[in-house]
Formats: structure tokens, sequence, C-alpha cells
């Protein structure tokens, strides 16, 4: 049953691959588009010698916000499910410390053989696995995207 299980949560992820890649896609660009519009109209703003105001800006902020929630959620979900299907092995081994019989005891070193072998991380379209990792480097990454167009921003004045 528990292989079972598996491999539909595996035939469900192959079916939303694309679109999931694209709505991290989307995530993405908006977190990073939000943030440099934010900091862009406030610098603008300095320059001129308006009045900084940041109900102007706060609702790029919190759209960026939103989007960052929407990201890790994503996320979290994808890795709550890995990390439940990798606890399996660790139940099994504390059943093991019952006395149950020899038929018993195989088909648990068996059934805990087989789930050494599988790999549970969901992955989208084969090319990363969905799990805090991938949260990790979006985030440097859009750190890295972020500093580059204020550095191109700045070179423009």
């Amino acid at each position: 049953m528990h292989h079972q299980i598996t491999v539909n949560v595996k035939q469900f992820v192959r079916i939303v691959d694309h679109p999931l890649a694209c709505m991290l896609l989307v995530h993405f660009v908006m977190v990073v588009t939000e943030l440099f519009y934010a900091y862009t109209s406030f610098i603008q703003d300095m320059r001129s010698g308006n009045d900084v105001q940041i109900e102007k800006y706060i609702s790029s902020i919190i759209l960026a916000a939103f989007e960052g929630f929407q990201f890790y959620f994503i996320i979290s979900a994808c890795a709550e499910i890995t990390e439940q299907a990798e606890k399996m092995g660790l139940l099994i081994n504390e059943f093991l410390q019952i006395d149950a019989g020899v038929a018993v005891d195989r088909c648990i070193e068996t059934f805990t053989i087989e789930l050494l072998h599988q790999d549970f991380k969901i992955d989208n379209c084969g090319l990363y696995n969905i799990d805090y990792t991938l949260m990790f480097s979006m985030i440097a990454t859009m750190t890295s995207y972020l500093i580059m167009l204020v550095q191109f921003q700045l070179a423009e004045v």
C-alpha cells in the first residue's frame, strides 16, 4: 500500500510538473520586480526632493511578500510530503523491536530494504528537487539579481 501511494503521488507530481515550474518562475519574477520597483520609486522620490511616503510603496512590498509566502507554501508542502514518506523507514524500525515471528520479520526486512532503494524526493521535470534547498537557492538568486539591477540602475544616473 505504501508503494502504491508513492507511485500515485509521483504520477500526480508528473502531471503538474510544467505548471509548477511556471508558478515557481512567476513567483520568482514577481518578487524581484516588485522589490526593484519599490526601490527605484523610493530612490526617484528622494532624488527629486518629494516627500517620501511609505504608503506609495507598501502595495508593491505587500505583493512581493504575498508572492514570497505562496512560494514558501509550495516548497514546504513538497518538503513535508518527502519527509513523511522517508519517515516510514523509522517507524518500521521501531516495530522491529517487537518479536512477531519469523515471517513478519522477513516481511519487515524486505519492506525496509525496498524503502532504502526508493527516492521519495519530489523533483520538477527531473531538473531539481523541490525542497528547502531550492527555496534558499532561489532567495540567494533573487538577492543577486536585485543587486545587479540596482547596480545597473545606479550606472544609468
